[in-house]
């Protein structure tokens, strides 16, 4: 990571905490009420675990990334599956290939184990050479990632995607600022899987206030009982990426996850 990166960690010093998260003695991880754990993992670095990683996936999951047309796109989805369940398995302590998951219409996975529901709550999101991971044992939350890049079609994105405002603030200087529509996405895009409701609800109808640190109010959303907070973060030069949760602010526990494994 570069100094852009670097300079996010120690701005945002106050609401996260950037360290090495311990093991205990059975090799798992441990989570407490009113902490998120965000995990990240760059798709090159462990590519090695990719035979070890797959052998974890369901049938259902193997079918899937046999589909995948191009060879980069079974790898990315055999590393994030397969990542995903080596690391849900450490937090409840099973065998990563015993776990179940189910989902709701729009998508919204849950664990299950022994056929009911488990009470970690968790989102993944990968995006170029990067995937990330949120997970929380009290709230639902959601995370994306994304890698930066010019887009031909940014005043018709906009458009689709930001409200007046928010278009107002990304088109205020001569140049449009590509970054800034990404943290527009990512933040929307983090708050409609924290919901449930994924990419068929319109993102007109969110209000990310980048500054504040929110998602505003929907009106009459009941999703709307409590604050949403947003938390951003650059896990890589070129990349965005964004969790949302509601309720009280939590502690942001950042962790990169190849770190764990020995070289």
């Amino acid at each position: 990571m570069g100094s852009q990166a670097d300079n996010f960690w120690n701005q945002a010093g106050k609401v996260l905490k950037h360290e090495e998260l311990s093991l205990d003695g059975q090799g798992t991880f441990s989570l407490e009420p009113g902490h998120i754990h965000i995990w990240q993992f760059h798709l090159p670095q462990i590519q090695k675990y990719l035979d070890d990683w797959v052998a974890y996936l369901c049938p259902e999951e193997c079918d899937r990334m046999a589909r995948f047309v191009f060879e980069r796109d079974r790898i990315k989805y055999g590393l994030s599956r397969g990542g995903l369940r080596q690391l849900l398995g450490r937090y409840v302590e099973q065998d990563p290939a015993s776990l179940d998951f189910e989902y709701e219409a729009k998508g919204k996975p849950h664990l299950y184990l022994n056929g009911k529901r488990h009470p970690l709550q968790f989102n993944l999101s990968h995006s170029g050479d990067w995937v990330v991971y949120g997970v929380s044992c009290d709230r639902p939350l959601g995370i994306d990632i994304e890698q930066i890049r010019p887009l031909r079609n940014l005043h018709s994105l906009a458009q689709h995607c930001l409200t007046p405002i928010e278009c107002q603030d990304l088109f205020e200087s001569v140049e449009a600022d590509h970054s800034k529509f990404f943290e527009y996405w990512t933040s929307k895009e983090a708050y409609l899987k924290a919901t449930g409701q994924g990419l068929t609800h319109s993102m007109t109808n969110v209000k990310a206030d980048l500054a504040a640190a929110q998602i505003l109010p929907e009106p009459h959303n009941p999703n709307f009982d409590f604050e949403w907070h947003l938390h951003r973060w650059v896990p890589a030069v070129g990349y965005t990426a964004a969790v949302v949760y509601p309720g009280n602010s939590c502690t942001l526990q950042h962790q990169e996850y190849a770190a764990l494994f020995p070289p």
